[in-house]
């Protein structure tokens, strides 16, 4: 192995037919696999090789260097092989069928295979081209084996200053995103800022007893029941199940999971029954025109409804607000502005900043959103060196576009949100243990309690007879049509005329012809199981 020539650092020069052939010369095939998530983008030996005055060759272990992992996949692992010698193969996607057959491939006496040999392989040809690539997927989850930490407990077990950590351990159930994989083929539609599943084509999920069968073997052998999903996004066909048969396990787990709206109570009430205690949620915006431009396929009303389920269920929100995304304007930083002041009651969001990143739908078209100039972010210079910063294929991109409009557009939101914050955390010093907006159901009538207040008691409302009966009508989003059909003593106009009136008291949410009740039922029983039979 050559060291990397400072800005050059490409393999220009490098007789790659007798690179070739000494590493065939190595009996046995050694390989090096380094993993390449979101945070780590090189390995160690690739990074100390690329800076000016590395390590050198002292520093590489011997064996062909193999990369894998979602933040190497197609331009960005292809950039890897065309700029540093170092690395051997790339794994293009999904790694554990084409990593197997690299392996097989050098354990029968080919140490340095072509790249044509193993589908999902990126490699050199003898002349220094970079060829290989596709995708080699497993069809069926549930043949995984379960994942061994053995060698990170052990490591926690040696150092006397980590023993009392209580580790979270990752449990995949899942593989890339339906909703994307849904519109295959069609780059404008899924979410348009997403490149969470540059790795994967299609979706795919394991089967309900196998997640619980793999929690529970995973829980006894380490000891441990902190556990969070992986997932990008849930199956919703097997939600309900997978976490009814986790709830039928023993153990009293600590879980976090990620969500996509929306989610129905009956599915959420079994999630906390299973030991869901925090999620993120692919909330984003609160602005369905927002919401539509990003590509989201959600409603605002079904975002709301689940910050009141997480409220009501006691579960932690992690959920991000998206803000300064290209395109927005007045009309959605005035509808945010609006919903914030109804959602107030409830856990306030983390505000993030867009993000240009690549492989993202936006990113492989941004003139269709007023970016151009797409490049490289600057930040990388400082760990590349020269022109390398420029021409290899990384994660996170800089552009021109409207990002200063943006900025000032969307600070009255900033703001919003700041005041939000502060708030909600005198309020809840005030009232730590119950919901800031619940309900008492007295069988024919309500009282509803609004405990966002600064002093004082909470507001106290009364609702009898049909008023009650209309408020728990809107437990889940409803559309106004299908209260009439429910309600057919009651005219449409005394209908609309109560739920507007809820609505100006915020208590109940509207968007459009649908509606959404507020309050959050505050008996303890709505945790529990229901009695047998």
């Amino acid at each position: 192995m050559e060291k990397a020539d400072g800005a050059d650092s490409g393999h220009r020069g490098t007789d790659h037919g007798a690179r070739r052939a000494a590493r065939a010369d190595r009996p046995g095939g050694q390989a090096v696999r380094e993993g390449c998530g979101w945070i780590q983008r090189l390995p160690g030996p690739a990074y100390r090789l690329a800076l000016p005055g590395g390590g050198g060759q002292e520093t590489v272990p011997p064996g062909d260097h193999c990369l894998r992992g979602s933040s190497v996949s197609e331009r960005l692992g292809r950039g890897l092989l065309e700029h540093f010698e170092v690395v051997d193969y790339v794994v293009n996607g999904e790694g554990e069928r084409p990593f197997a057959g690299l392996l097989e491939a050098m354990a029968h006496g080919r140490p340095a295979p072509e790249p044509s040999d193993v589908p999902g392989v990126f490699g050199r040809s003898v002349d220094g081209r970079v060829l290989g690539g596709g995708r080699s997927q497993l069809t069926r989850l549930d043949d995984l084996p379960v994942p061994d930490f053995d060698a990170y407990f052990q490591e926690l077990r040696e150092c006397s200053n980590l023993r009392t950590i209580l580790p979270q351990v990752p449990v995949e159930t899942s593989r890339g995103c339906w909703w994307h994989r849904a519109h295959s083929g069609r780059p404008s539609r899924g979410c348009r800022f997403c490149n969470l599943n540059l790795q994967w084509r299609g979706y795919r999920s394991k089967s309900p007893g196998r997640v619980a069968d793999e929690i529970e073997v995973l829980s006894r052998k380490y000891s441990t029941l902190r556990f969070a999903f992986m997932d990008n996004v849930l199956n919703p066909a097997r939600m309900g199940a997978m976490f009814e048969a986790i709830a039928g396990k023993d153990g009293d787990l600590d879980l976090f999971t990620e969500l996509r709206v929306p989610v129905p109570r009956a599915v959420f009430s079994g999630m906390r029954r299973a030991g869901v205690r925090r999620v993120q949620v692919g909330i984003e915006a609160l602005s369905t025109p927002l919401l539509e431009k990003m590509g989201k396929g959600t409603r605002t009303i079904d975002n709301v409804a689940v910050m009141k389920r997480c409220e009501e269920f006691d579960v932690e929100n992690h959920s991000n607000l998206l803000l300064e995304f290209p395109g927005s304007d007045a009309s959605d930083v005035a509808e945010t502005l609006r919903v914030l002041d109804f959602v107030r009651i409830f856990r306030p969001l983390r505000i993030v900043r867009f993000w240009l990143g690549e492989g993202s739908p936006i990113a492989e078209n941004p003139g269709a959103f007023g970016l151009s100039a797409v490049r490289n972010h600057p930040w990388y210079r400082a760990v590349f060196p020269g022109e390398l910063a420029e021409r290899l294929p990384l994660m996170v991109k800089t552009c021109r576009g409207d990002r200063e409009r943006q900025r000032k557009l969307w600070g009255p939101v900033r703001d919003a949100v700041r005041r939000w914050r502060r708030d909600h955390d005198a309020w809840k010093r005030r009232f730590p243990c119950l919901p800031l907006l619940g309900y008492s159901d007295g069988g024919n009538f309500l009282l509803l309690r609004d405990r966002a207040v600064s002093s004082g008691a909470p507001k106290t409302y009364r609702l009898k007879g049909i008023s009650r009966e209309l408020y728990l009508a809107c437990d889940e989003p409803r559309p106004i049509a299908d209260l009439l059909r429910e309600f057919p003593s009651i005219s449409e106009v005394k209908i609309r005329a109560f739920l507007e009136d809820m609505t100006k008291k915020r208590l109940m949410f509207q968007e459009g012809d649908c509606c959404l009740s507020l309050a959050t039922h505050e008996n303890i029983r709505r945790f529990c199981p229901p009695p047998p039979g």
